[in-house]
């Protein structure tokens, strides 16, 4: 199935703290986790300076919502403060759904 959905956040990072937000997004297995949802494809970290935004592949909304309900549940607590102490601002995650795919 062709994934039919894309999903969008965004975290600002603290000046400065760009390395330690990469190595608390890795170490909570932000990109790798996702894998254990069925209906999950795909993601990636981008980055515009102290921008960093995650876009992800999804074949259904269902497999975006079930991943939103245990994302930072089952990350390591460490990990996840860590992330926290690093980022500034959070941009919530949006779902789009993809209406041309030429």
């Amino acid at each position: 199935m062709k994934p039919r959905y894309r999903s969008l956040i965004e975290f600002t990072v603290k000046p400065g703290d760009e390395q330690s937000f990469l190595e608390a997004f890795r170490a909570a297995g932000m990109l790798t986790r996702p894998n254990s949802i069925e209906g999950y494809v795909d993601a990636e970290l981008v980055r515009n300076g102290r921008t960093f935004a995650v876009f992800g592949w999804w074949e259904t909304e269902e497999a975006y919502a079930r991943w939103q309900t245990v994302a930072q549940q089952e990350a390591p607590p460490d990990a996840l403060k860590a992330l926290a102490d690093a980022i500034e601002t959070t941009r919530r995650g949006r779902l789009f759904e993809l209406v041309s795919h030429d």
